[in-house]
């Protein structure tokens, strides 16, 4: 199984303040002042169950019985119409401790209540976020399928949202043409590839460098397949450009770190890959020269 790169949200523990306020009752010359304490809000089951799943965390180290805290916590915020933000708060928890324990089954719940709340809330940025998130979790899984339709609507939403031009769409048509790939959908996953390094020479792509390599990768791997070696061998080799493209950007962010790492170092490509994103990781650690040499042979 692959290493699987997802955001984590770690959410701190609300405090809840008592406040005392200090009112006169008489205000004759001889009257005594009495102090009305003001009761502090009551708490909502859910959130008792919530600060319980906090203690179980933080204090008592027992992360699996925090998670079954947090899925209480759901139902009952769910069942007693707590606020939808306040809920979608809850999944973003849920889902961080579920990754740290390998929970994938409950993981992909998660995923799916943050994406129903997200939208609830208007936040269809957020929502779309989380669904290439979940198509990638659902690659990594080898779940092809589900990834392709995760992805797809994603990248629907965010052409209707933000533009044809959007630059996030490059890693959708990237993790499309992939998850296409794997399914051997040769035609949809070529047509994927090429549309997300169309996008990629027309917007500001620097972010997305890790797809364009994957890109170059894939169409190597199609035209191989198809016996075009000649076609392989140049996307291969631009796919290796880029690689190194990477390695070098992340090792000057490193060296500007104050981290003294040579190219010789075995941990050198350890120690460079803290400065890149998960697709970039994934990326660079193909091996492309054996694919270069391979394709070259007659």
């Amino acid at each position: 199984m692959k290493k699987i790169n997802r955001k984590v949200f770690y959410l701190l523990p609300l405090t809840v303040l008592t406040l005392a306020w200090l009112s006169q009752t008489a205000i004759a010359k001889d009257s005594p002042k009495a102090k009305v304490e003001v009761e502090s809000p009551k708490l909502k089951n859910w959130e008792i169950t919530r600060n319980e799943a906090y203690k179980e965390i933080y204090e008592n180290r027992n992360i699996l019985r925090g998670i079954e805290k947090i899925e209480q916590a759901i139902s009952e915020a769910k069942q007693s119409n707590a606020a939808d933000k306040d809920i979608l708060v809850l999944y973003r928890l849920y889902l961080a401790f579920c990754g740290r324990v390998k929970n994938f089954d409950s993981a992909i719940n998660a995923y799916l209540g943050i994406i129903e709340y997200s939208e609830k809330t208007g936040n269809i940025e957020m929502r779309d976020s989380y669904l290439i998130e979940l198509a990638y979790f659902e690659a990594d899984l080898h779940h092809y399928e589900n990834a392709i339709e995760y992805a797809q609507k994603a990248t629907a939403s965010a052409t209707k949202t933000r533009g044809e031009h959007f630059p996030g769409l490059i890693r959708s048509y990237e993790l499309i043409g992939s998850a296409q790939l794997k399914l051997k959908n040769l035609t949809a996953a070529k047509e994927n590839f090429k549309k997300s390094l169309e996008l990629s020479n027309s917007t500001f792509a620097q972010h997305y460098q890790g797809s364009v390599g994957l890109d170059y990768y894939g169409l190597g791997l199609i035209a191989e397949t198809e016996g075009d070696k000649k076609t392989a061998l140049e996307y291969f080799e631009k796919a290796k450009e880029k690689s190194d493209e990477i390695i070098h950007r992340s090792s000057v962010i490193t060296k500007a770190n104050g981290v003294k790492e040579s190219l010789k170092n075995d941990d050198y490509l350890t120690r460079v890959t803290d400065e890149l994103n998960g697709v970039e990781r994934e990326f660079i650690y193909k091996d492309l020269e054996k694919d270069i040499e391979r394709v070259k042979k007659p």
